[in-house]
C-alpha cells in the first residue's frame, strides 16, 4: 500500500490514475475510515504550505505557481475519489455516516483546492469537486441528514464560485482542462438539488426512501444565509458560452422534467428553489427552448434541447385536465399558426441533421406537433358553426394545411418504421406513433362514416366531405403501420408498443385503475384486439374493407427470382417473422369475412352492386398474383425443395396468404342466395387446381384448397374438372381444418 499511495502522487497523470485504482484492492472495509482520515488530514496540512504562495488572480500561468504541489493534491483527491466511489458504497449507513463525517470536517479546512481563484489548477478542482460529489451521494442513503447539509452548502459555494467565471475571457486559447472543470462545476452545482439514481446508489437510494430520506425530501434550507438562486443559474448556464456548461445544465433540466413526470413533483414545496423551478418552467420552458434550439450549433446540445422538448411537451399532454396549472404554455394550447411555426422549424432541422439519434428525437417531437395539428383537424370538421363564404374558404384552406401536414409525418413514420430502418430509428417511430394521437383519432373521426352518430350531430359534409375522408384515410394508414411494428424483429419495440397500444381502445374507465397496464399483454394478443377495434369503428366503411384486403395482397409481393431459394432463406434483409405475418393475414381475412354480411349491405344498400364489383375485383387481384407464381415455377425445372416448393418459407407464405384472400372473398360472393352459375367463378377455380398442383404437397395449402373446392361444389358441380385426387389421402387431408388456424 505505501508504494502504490506513492505511485498516485507521481507526476505522471495516467500513472497517478491506475495507482488510485489500484488502491481500492488494497483496503478492507476495517482499515477503509483509517486510511480515508489519514489522505484528508495530510491533504489538509497543505494548506500552511500552499497559502503563502496562492495567487489571486484567475488561472493564473505565473511562475508563482511552480512550486505548488499539484500532482501530490491531484493524487490524494483521486484516492479519495476511487475509495468513495467503490469501497464506500459497500458499508453499512453507520460507518459511512461517520467517514462522511470526518471527512467533511477535514475537507472543509482545505475548500481552497476547490476554489480557482486560490488554486490555479482546473484538474484538481475539478477532482475536489468530484469528492464532494462522491460524498453528497454517499450521504443521501445514510440516516443523520446533517452531514448532507454540510457537504451540499460546500459544493454549492464552491461550483458556484467557478460558474461565475466565463470560460471564453479565461484564457486567449482554449483549454480543455478549463471546459473540464466548469462541466464538473455545473453538474455538481444542480446535482446539489437531487441526484438521479444509477446502479451504483440504487441501493443506497432504496434505503434512504425506507428511512423517510428521499433525494426530494432532502431540498431544505441549504444555507442560513441568502438563499442559492437555482432559478437564476439555471437561465445563465442554458446560454453559456461553453457547450460542456449547457450540456451539463440541460441533462440536469432533463432528470428535472422526467421527475416531474413520475409524481415525485408534490414534493418540490420542501424546497423553495425547486418550486421556483417549477413555476419557471410552467411559464417560460416553451419559449426558452424554442429560443436555444435556434441558436444550438453543437449536435449534442440539440439533440438534448429537442428531448426536453418532448418531454415537456408530453408530460403536459397527459395532466391535460387534471394537473396542468393555469398559465402553462406548451403546444397543446398553442394556436395553429404557432404550432405550424413550430412544425415547420421541425421539419427544416429534420432535413439538414444527419445524426441518427437527433433524427430520433426530432420525429418524436413531431409528433407532439401532430396531436395539436390533428386535435385542430378533427375539430374542425365537426364545427357546425354556419360560415360565410368567406370563412369557409379560409377554413378550407388552413384544413389543407393541417392535412398536409399530416400527410408528411404519416410518410416519414412509414419511412421509418421499415424493416431496413436502424433500431433506434424504428424505435423512434413506434415511440412517435403513440405520442401523435393519431391512433385515438379513430374513435373521433370513425362515427362519420356509418350510422352509429345521431343526424342532428353530424357535420355539413358540403365543404369538409374530402378532408374528412382523407383524414380518415391517413388514420388507418398510421394504424396499419403501426401493425407493421408490432410485428418488428425487436422484441423490445414489439413489447414496449404492445403495451402502449391496448391503452389506445381499453374502456376508459379501466384507465383510471392502478396497475390496469403493469403486466402487458402478449403482442399477438394486441394485434388481435387492434383489428376488432378498427372493425368496430370502420366496420361499415367499404374503404377498410379495401384496407383489409390490400394488406393481405402486399403481405409478400411476388417478385420473380432467379430460382435460387437456397439463398433466399441465408438472406439476412429479408425478415423472419413469418408466423407474425400470417397471423395478420388470418385477421385480416376473418374480417373481410366478418364484415360481408347482412347487416353491412345493409347499411350500404344504395352501394350493392358497387361492393360487389369490388369483391369481384379483389378476388381476381389475389386470382391473378397465385396463377403468375404457380406458372413461374411450372415452367422452372431447376428449383428442387425438400417435400416440394411448397414448403419453402418464402413460397409458402404467399401462396396462403394470397389463397386465403381467395377463400374469404369467394366465401363472401357465394353466401348471396341470388348468386348464378358464373362461368368465371368455376374456371377460376379449374385453373388454380392446374397452376398450384406444384404446391398441394403441403398439407396447409392442400388443406386450404380443398375448402376452396368444397365452398364452390356447394354451388357448382366442380367434381368432373377439379383433379387432386391424388393428394387426398388421410395423412395430408385433415378433417375440421380451420384455415385461421393461428387464432384458436
Amino acid at each position: 500500500m505505501p508504494f502504490i499511495r506513492r505511485c498516485s502522487t507521481q507526476r505522471n497523470m495516467r500513472i497517478r490514475v491506475l495507482a488510485s485504482r489500484a488502491l481500492t484492492g488494497l483496503v478492507s472495509n476495517e482499515k477503509l475510515p483509517g486510511v480515508i482520515v489519514d489522505i484528508a488530514t495530510e491533504l489538509s496540512c497543505l494548506e500552511n504550505h500552499c497559502s503563502g504562495i496562492a495567487i489571486s488572480h484567475k488561472f493564473s500561468s505565473t511562475n508563482e505557481a511552480q512550486h505548488t504541489p499539484f500532482n501530490l493534491i491531484h493524487g490524494m483527491l483521486l484516492q479519495l475519489c476511487s475509495l468513495l466511489d467503490t469501497n464506500c458504497r459497500n458499508l453499512v449507513d453507520f460507518s459511512k455516516d461517520q467517514i462522511l463525517s470526518d471527512l467533511i470536517q477535514l475537507l472543509a479546512k482545505c475548500s481552497w483546492i476547490g476554489s480557482p481563484k486560490w488554486c490555479p489548477c482546473p484538474p484538481v478542482n475539478t477532482t475536489f469537486f468530484r469528492v464532494l460529489d462522491h460524498m453528497l451521494s454517499l450521504a443521501r442513503g445514510c440516516r443523520s441528514g446533517e452531514t448532507i447539509f454540510h457537504i451540499r452548502n460546500l459544493l454549492l459555494e464552491l461550483t458556484a464560485e467557478c460558474l461565475v467565471l466565463d470560460g471564453s475571457c479565461v484564457l486567449p486559447y482554449y483549454d480543455p482542462a478549463v471546459s473540464e472543470l466548469r462541466e464538473q462545476s455545473a453538474s455538481s452545482y444542480f446535482s446539489c438539488f437531487f441526484q438521479e439514481s444509477n446502479k451504483k446508489t440504487g441501493e443506497n437510494n432504496h434505503l434512504s426512501q425506507k428511512n423517510g430520506l428521499s433525494d426530494i425530501n432532502l431540498l431544505a434550507p441549504l444555507t442560513l444565509g441568502a438563499p442559492c438562486q437555482l432559478q437564476e443559474k439555471l437561465v445563465c448556464c442554458l446560454s453559456d458560452s461553453l457547450y460542456e456548461v449547457r450540456l451539463a445544465t440541460l441533462k440536469w433540466l432533463l432528470k428535472f422534467l422526467r421527475i416531474a413526470e413520475s409524481g415525485c413533483h408534490g414534493h418540490y414545496n420542501s424546497s423553495s428553489e425547486m418550486a421556483a423551478v417549477q413555476q419557471w418552467t410552467d411559464v417560460n420552458l416553451q419559449d426558452t427552448i424554442m429560443k436555444l434550439l435556434s441558436l444550438e450549433k453543437n449536435h449534442k446540445c440539440t439533440r438534448y434541447i429537442l428531448r426536453i422538448f418532448y418531454s415537456w411537451n408530453l408530460q403536459q399532454y397527459n395532466q391535460v385536465g387534471s394537473e396542468t396549472n393555469l398559465g402553462t404554455k406548451f403546444v397543446g394550447v398553442m394556436d395553429s399558426d404557432s404550432t405550424l411555426q413550430i412544425w415547420g422549424r421541425l421539419l427544416s432541422l429534420y432535413n439538414i441533421v444527419r445524426h441518427a439519434k437527433t433524427r430520433g428525437t426530432l420525429i418524436c417531437c413531431m409528433a407532439v406537433c401532430i396531436k395539436r395539428l390533428g386535435g385542430l383537424l378533427a375539430n374542425s370538421i365537426f364545427d357546425g358553426i354556419e360560415k360565410t363564404i368567406n370563412e369557409r374558404l379560409v377554413q378550407l384552406e388552413r384544413q389543407n394545411q393541417l392535412y398536409g401536414c399530416i400527410c408528411m409525418y404519416n410518410k416519414l413514420i412509414e419511412l421509418h418504421s421499415g424493416s431496413s430502418e436502424p433500431v433506434n430509428l424504428r424505435n423512434a417511430a413506434a415511440e412517435s406513433i403513440i405520442a401523435s394521437g393519431m391512433l385515438e383519432q379513430a374513435e373521433v373521426i370513425g362515427p362519420l362514416f356509418c350510422n352509429k352518430m345521431p343526424a342532428e350531430s353530424r357535420p355539413s359534409f358540403s365543404d369538409t366531405k374530402e378532408i374528412a375522408i382523407m383524414f380518415a384515410h391517413q388514420v388507418l394508414k398510421m394504424w396499419f403501420t403501426c401493425v407493421r411494428l408490432l410485428e418488428d424483429e425487436d422484441d423490445g419495440i414489439r413489447q414496449k408498443l404492445a403495451l402502449n397500444v391496448q391503452k389506445c381502445f381499453t374502456p376508459r374507465q379501466l384507465l383510471g385503475r392502478s396497475g390496469a397496464f403493469n403486466v402487458p399483454t402478449q403482442v399477438e394478443k394486441v394485434l388481435i384486439l387492434s383489428f376488432e377495434h378498427l372493425s368496430s369503428i370502420f366496420g361499415h366503411w367499404i374503404e377498410y374493407f379495401n384496407y383489409l384486403a390490400q394488406w393481405v395482397h402486399d403481405m409478400e409481393k411476388y417478385e420473380k427470382s432467379a430460382g435460387d431459394l437456397v439463398r433466399r432463406v441465408f438472406d439476412k434483409e429479408i425478415d423472419n417473422h413469418h408466423e407474425e405475418k400470417l397471423l395478420i393475414c388470418q385477421i385480416c381475412c376473418l374480417h373481410m369475412e366478418k364484415l360481408f354480411t347482412s347487416s353491412f349491405l345493409a347499411v350500404n344498400s344504395t352501394e350493392e352492386d358497387s361492393i360487389k364489383k369490388n369483391l369481384y375485383a379483389w378476388r381476381t387481384r389475389f386470382f391473378t398474383q397465385l396463377m403468375t407464381f404457380g406458372e413461374d415455377h411450372m415452367t422452372n425445372e431447376d428449383v428442387f425443395w425438400i417435400g416440394g416448393v411448397g414448403n419453402h418459407k418464402d413460397a409458402f407464405l404467399l401462396l396462403y396468404a394470397n389463397l386465403l384472400g381467395f377463400y374469404a372473398l369467394s366465401k363472401c360472393l357465394l353466401s348471396e342466395d341470388d348468386i348464378t352459375s358464373d362461368p368465371e367463378l368455376v374456371s377460376d377455380v379449374v385453373k388454380l387446381a392446374k397452376a398450384l398442383s406444384l404446391f398441394l404437397r403441403n398439407p396447409l395449402i392442400l388443406n386450404l384448397f380443398c375448402l376452396v373446392v368444397e365452398l364452390h361444389e356447394r354451388k357448382f358441380n366442380l367434381s368432373a374438372d377439379i383433379s387432386i385426387l391424388k393428394y387426398r389421402t388421410d395423412d395430408l387431408l385433415w378433417d375440421c381444418f380451420d384455415p385461421y388456424f393461428l387464432l384458436k
